[in-house]
């Protein structure tokens, strides 16, 4: 025979160890609720600090792109890239597929997926939608998705390993350009 559940306390309550009053009961419950809100804040204020430090790390070594009025890339890919933006700016939302320059005298196909360049062309747009903007845009859009990647990490580790777990995987993703 099933016991009947004691004067303020049912038996779908989500406290399992119960106090001796019903009104410690739940001011039981609140405490929990708050800590468990309070852990959600910590984590959001560390997975912050977290983005900060990526993007401070990224952003290192910026003396190096930012030169007087001047903006200089490393040899490599920005060129390219900035050019793809270039186009897709003066005709946003077309994007280059097929570019004369490469591979010449017959051109080529543009082997990368489109999104790298239609962010970084509206970037350049939000900016003022000059060159000098197109540029900027390109000297900061690429640190600040790469510190921004400590989220996805951050929401996939959760789901498989939890939060403590999830800060460290978005701290070594923050620290990878080291």
């Amino acid at each position: 025979r099933p016991r009947a559940p004691r004067k303020g306390f049912s038996a779908a309550s989500p406290i399992l160890d119960p106090s001796p009053s019903p009104g410690s009961r739940r001011l039981s419950f609140q405490l929990r609720g708050k800590r468990r809100t309070l852990g959600w804040i910590a984590t959001a204020v560390l997975l912050a600090v977290v983005i900060l430090v990526g993007l401070g790390l990224r952003g290192a070594t910026f003396q190096r792109v930012f030169r007087g009025d001047a903006i200089v890339f490393p040899i490599g890919d920005a060129y390219y890239h900035l050019r793809l933006a270039e186009f897709s700016l003066q005709r946003l939302p077309d994007v280059l597929r097929f570019d004369p320059l490469v591979n010449h005298p017959d051109g080529a196909w543009n082997p990368w997926p489109p999104l790298h360049t239609l962010l970084l062309a509206g970037a350049g747009r939000a900016l003022g939608g000059t060159q000098h903007d197109l540029e900027r845009a390109g000297a900061w859009l690429p640190p600040l998705l790469g510190a921004l990647t400590a989220l996805p990490v951050f929401g996939a580790t959760t789901v498989l390993a939890g939060r403590g777990i999830a800060l460290l995987a978005a701290l070594f993703v923050a620290l990878l350009p080291i």
